[in-house]
């Protein structure tokens, strides 16, 4: 079982033998020779999760026959580089209540709120989620701006998971990845309850590939 065909879904490519111990980075060189795009840059995905090219196929648990999706980013995104985020278009979501006993990196704002995990090792927040707050930020592009998300308590860097909206109107514009396809997806909603942040619940909407992601205050309330 060390080494097992695997099919890359990608204008019918075959599928070749590798081994499930072996780094995903060398799997898809391999790809990217038989596909004759060398040069091109790729998003891998497996059961709408983007692979980490540093780790294998056995830890993904990628067995015999699997299939593994490519998206050629650049010519489809424009550049832009998607991530593995909530799939907020379900729309499903849980009003938290605030509390006085809360870490100083879990205190929302006013507006745009983006919950996520601190990757800022000896940070109290490290491995923890926790909420950066936009205050008054009125518009927010997740893909051209999660880079510039920091951990509230140690400024290191932040790991986007959710979003959470406190005492505002809001809409949402984007596109996802799944199945497949690329689908467009907007919604229209208020956070009116004045003692919690309304977040989507990450369990509930399961996960999922977003390629555009734009969120907008309509109004502050």
């Amino acid at each position: 079982m060390d080494e097992i065909p695997i099919l890359i879904r990608f204008h019918d490519i075959k599928p070749y033998n590798c081994k499930r111990n072996e780094l995903l980075s060398s799997v898809f060189e391999e790809f990217k020779k038989n596909s004759g795009k060398l040069y091109s840059k790729f998003l891998f995905i497996y059961n709408s999760t983007i692979l980490d090219q540093n780790k294998t196929l056995k830890e993904y648990n990628i067995l015999q026959g699997d299939i593994i999706n490519a998206l050629e980013y650049e010519n489809v995104l424009g550049g832009g580089l998607p991530i593995n985020f909530t799939d907020v278009s379900k729309n499903i979501y849980i009003e938290q209540k605030f509390s006085k006993k809360v870490p100083d990196y879990k205190i929302a704002s006013k507006g745009i709120n983006v919950i996520g995990i601190c990757k800022g090792r000896g940070c109290k927040a490290y491995n923890q989620a926790v909420i950066c707050p936009l205050k008054e930020k009125k518009k927010f592009n997740l893909i051209e701006e999660k880079d510039d998300l920091e951990c509230p308590k140690c400024r290191n860097l932040l790991i986007p998971k959710t979003l959470g909206f406190y005492s505002c109107e809001y809409k949402i514009k984007g596109k996802k990845y799944e199945k497949d396809n690329i689908t467009s997806f907007e919604l229209e909603d208020k956070a009116i309850k004045k003692d919690s942040i309304k977040y989507f619940d990450p369990e509930k909407n399961g996960n999922t590939i977003i390629i555009e992601l734009i969120v907008e205050v309509i109004n502050f309330l």
